[in-house]
C-alpha cells in the first residue's frame, strides 16, 4: 500500500505497516497530520521537540521525562500544552527501575492482551540489549570498551541503567532476536522491526558481528 502525496509532503515516510506510516520527527511538518487524517492513515511520529508542530486534537502522545514525578500528573499538565492527550509518561526513574518490563503500562493504553504483552516483551527483551550493544547508536560505555579506550563513562557498573554488553554473546541475542514472534510475524513488513536504528542494517544474526568488525578496523 503506497500514499504518494504523504511522500511529497515528508519525503522520509517510506516505512509503512498497512495503513500505519512511522515518520521522522525531524524533518516532518504539521500538514503531514491532516493530510494523514484526510487519508485515514495512522501515523507514528517520534520527535524531540513536539511544541513546534500543531497537533490534531484526536493524535495520542506519549512522552518521557526527567521529573521524579507521577507520571499520570506530568501527563496531565503536558495535555493541557499541547491540546491533545497525553496518554502515557514514561520517566527516567521508572525506566530504570523496570527497564523494558515497562511495556506492561500500555497494556491498559491500547488494549493488549496478556499474549500480546508476553509477545512485546519477548522481542524488547533482546532488542533492548541489542540497541545499546550493536550498532551506529550503541552506548558510549560500549564504544569506549570496543575501541580499548579510557574516557568518562556514563554509567557506574553499580547503575541499573549500565548496559553491561561484556557479559553478553551478542551473535547469540541476535539469533534470538531474530527468532521472537514479532519479528516473525511482522518483520518482513517493516524494516524498522528488523534494525537497532535508521543507521543500522537488519539484525539477522550476522550484523552485530560485521559492524563490530567494522568498528574496530
Amino acid at each position: 500500500m503506497a500514499f504518494p502525496n504523504l511522500r511529497v509532503i515528508c519525503p522520509a515516510l517510506g516505512q509503512h505497516f498497512g495503513n500505519v506510516f512511522y515518520v521522522n520527527g525531524s524533518i516532518a511538518d504539521e500538514n503531514v497530520f491532516f493530510e494523514a487524517k484526510r487519508k485515514n492513515i495512522v501515523l507514528v511520529l517520534k520527535a524531540h521537540a513536539p511544541r513546534r508542530f500543531k497537533l490534531p486534537t484526536e493524535i495520542w502522545l506519549f512522552a518521557t521525562s526527567a521529573e521524579e514525578r507521577e507520571w499520570r500528573d506530568i501527563a496531565v499538565e503536558e495535555t493541557a500544552v499541547h491540546n491533545a492527550p497525553v496518554k502515557f509518561v514514561q520517566t527516567m526513574s521508572e525506566l530504570r527501575e523496570k527497564g523494558f518490563k515497562l511495556v506492561k503500562e500500555y497494556k491498559d493504553v491500547f488494549g493488549f492482551s496478556s499474549q500480546q504483552i508476553d509477545e512485546l516483551m519477548e522481542y524488547l527483551r533482546y532488542w533492548t540489549i541489542l540497541r545499546q550493544c550493536c550498532g551506529c547508536q550503541m552506548s558510549h560505555d560500549r564504544m569506549l570498551d570496543i575501541a580499548e579506550t579510557k574516557g568518562n563513562r556514563r554509567w557506574a557498573h553499580t547503575d541499573p541503567l549500565y548496559p553491561a554488553c561484556e557479559i553478553y554473546n551478542i551473535t547469540n541475542l541476535e539469533l534470538q532476536f531474530a527468532s521472537s514472534v514479532l519479528y516473525k510475524r511482522h518483520g518482513h513488513r517493516n524494516r524498522q522491526l528488523r534494525t537497532v536504528s535508521d543507521l543500522d542494517g537488519n539484525l539477522d544474526g550476522t550484523y552485530c558481528q560485521a559492524f563490530l568488525k567494522h568498528y574496530v578496523e
